[in-house]
């Protein structure tokens, strides 16, 4: 375990030191990829292990959901890279907070806690500090992963230690602009036949280009959104979008 500081929150616990025992071994060489897993999972399912490719093990449902095993993952990251996977912030996945302080969080505070908690590692983990390091993300942290990407560059210019490798990073699926991520996705309805052809040419006449923000007054393009939520609602769901 890190040394954070004792008001602060949990970074690394220990149940996930314990699921990936054999993080020491991986060559050296490799380079590192620092992923941040945002939302949340429940610590007492084990299908934690097959979030992502990523991982050196995968679930075998063949017998069934009562007689689980473990096999290898001929595709896993892990052939290539050493990988750290951190749940940020506090009270995704196994991170927790202690205080009422520590769960405070906003997209400054994830940044400056990765960036904190990469520079201990290899503080910790000296070995490590000329391995190369690409910071990865997932979903919400899209809009994270630049910044801490970034503030990591410039540490380096200022001279600050330990001097990270830090070559890039990588963003999976990722929320880059609230409001056109999101607005977009009535877009990706109409392109995968979710909605109608009427529907969407309604609301492109009525809505402005804006299908967040409904302008109650504006009954044409309210009535539009209104049939277009009742199908995502219905839809989306299974999409994850």
């Amino acid at each position: 375990m890190l040394n954070l500081p004792t008001d602060g929150p949990s970074i690394v616990d220990t149940l996930i030191q314990q699921s990936v025992p054999k993080i020491e071994i991986l060559m050296i060489p490799s380079p590192i990829f620092h992923y941040l897993e945002a939302g949340s999972i429940d610590p007492d399912k084990i299908r934690y292990v097959e979030k992502t490719d990523a991982c050196p093990v995968i679930l075998n449902w063949d017998n069934g959901s009562d007689n689980i095993t473990l096999i290898s993952n001929p595709n896993a990251w892990t052939q290539m890279a050493n990988i750290i996977f951190m749940d940020i912030p506090s009270g995704t996945g196994f991170s927790y907070a202690e205080t009422t302080d520590g769960s405070s969080s906003s997209n400054n505070i994830m940044a400056s806690q990765a960036n904190e908690f990469i520079k201990k590692f290899l503080i910790d983990h000296p070995k490590f500090r000329k391995t190369p390091l690409y910071v990865a993300g997932i979903s919400y942290v899209g809009i994270v992963v630049p910044k801490i990407t970034l503030d990591l560059y410039e540490g380096n210019e200022r001279g600050d230690q330990p001097r990270v490798n830090i070559q890039g990073y990588i963003l999976l699926s990722p929320l880059t602009d609230k409001f056109k991520d999101f607005n977009s996705r009535f877009e990706f309805a109409h392109r995968m036949a979710l909605i109608s052809d009427d529907i969407y040419m309604s609301a492109k006449k009525t809505c402005n280009d804006n299908y967040l923000n409904i302008d109650t007054v504006n009954s044409l393009c309210a009535n539009s959104l209104q049939q277009y939520e009742q199908v995502r609602i219905v839809n989306f769901i299974y999409l994850h979008i």
